[in-house]
């Protein structure tokens, strides 16, 4: 791995797919300077990490979509957000609880 891939991948939060990672970065590197890509990773880190895992894109996604350009988002309440899901998966179980059997699943 080059140094300066080895610095993003250092940082980006979800370390998956490292193969495809270090071809979008390389990719990547053609329209855009290792310093522009690391400022927005820089600026976007604190949302990126209030996330859960599986709600941060992959690297190769981040950087296939040119991500390092996009506008900075706030970082979310990741409390807030965790309440928010159980709540909802709740109240998901209880309406199918609540439900009659259609007559499609006979």
């Amino acid at each position: 791995m080059t140094n300066e891939f080895q610095e993003f991948w250092s940082l980006y939060p979800r370390k998956v797919g490292t193969g495809a990672a270090r071809k979008a970065y390389e990719k990547a590197l053609k329209s855009a300077r290792h310093d522009d890509i690391m400022a927005g990773l820089s600026e976007q880190l604190p949302a990126l990490e209030s996330r859960q895992k599986q709600y941060i894109p992959h690297a190769s996604t981040w950087l296939n979509q040119e991500r390092w350009k996009d506008e900075t988002e706030q970082p979310a309440d990741v409390s807030e957000d965790r309440h928010a899901d159980t709540g909802d998966r709740q109240i998901n179980v209880a309406a199918r609880a609540n439900r009659s059997p259609s007559i499609d699943c006979f």
